[in-house]
């Protein structure tokens, strides 16, 4: 080593009887940053299971038993996520062979990093598409029932399932339009195409799209095309 350093054999060599450990916290906190998308964060924790002193003394079998439960718990996120395992590993992968090839800590640690990074990716998309089926199933809903006076937000996250603020976020998001902006333009879309195709009174009009007092329906379409519902059939 130069400079008269002296370096007693236990140093250098391998201890069989050493463990690296992945302990449950470090499956809770690598699950958690997966789910968040932090590429940079997932990286640094996957750093930070290899960074113990003691790791480049440990025998090789040590790093595949470590490879093996931070693959099961990869497997369990994928799980949660109905995730299919094919569409993240490569292609004929095997545990097996996980095992067998990489032959490094360094090639595990960028393994893991690379399957932390997909696996994350695919949660991401698959949130994505979520609320784009969340928004379309409202939108059905919304059609379905615009005729009841007393649909609400409400009745609407009971059926969908989910609560009226995360509700209210990603429909925005996916329609850029609230709740009740897009009901109201729902309504009034039927009240005009009722003004057009038939003979009925604008009170009756008003019930049928959802209004239960046919002076809010006409202060409502009338802020809407700037004429009332009988001017606009008049004209």
């Amino acid at each position: 080593m130069g400079g008269d350093k002296a370096i007693y054999i236990n140093d250098v060599e391998p201890d069989e009887t050493a463990r690296i450990e992945f302990f449950q916290e470090d499956e809770d906190a690598i699950s958690n940053l997966i789910k968040m998308g932090d590429e940079r964060k997932i990286k640094e924790k996957i750093d930070s299971f290899f960074s113990h002193p003691k790791s480049a003394l440990l025998p090789f079998d040590q790093y595949r038993i470590y490879l093996l439960e931070i693959i099961t718990s990869f497997l369990k996120v994928l799980h949660a996520y109905g995730l299919d395992g094919s569409e993240i590993f490569d292609e004929n992968f095997s545990y097996t062979d996980a095992l067998t090839k990489l032959q490094t800590p360094d090639e595990i640690k960028q393994w893991c990093a690379q399957v932390c990074i997909r696996i994350s990716s695919k949660i991401k998309c698959q949130r994505v598409n979520n609320t784009k089926i969340l928004a379309q199933h409202a939108i059905e809903y919304i059609e379905e029932n615009y005729q009841k006076t007393s649909i609400s937000v409400e009745d609407l996250c009971s059926f969908l399932h989910v609560s009226p603020t995360y509700f209210s976020t990603v429909f925005k998001r996916e329609t850029g339009k609230s709740f009740v902006s897009y009901l109201t333009e729902v309504r009034l879309r039927q009240a005009v195409d009722l003004l057009n195709t038939t003979e009925d009174k604008t009170y009756v009009i008003a019930q049928k799209v959802g209004y239960a007092e046919p002076n809010y329906f006409s202060y409502v379409f009338k802020k809407k095309y700037g004429v009332s519902p009988s001017k606009y059939r008049d004209s």
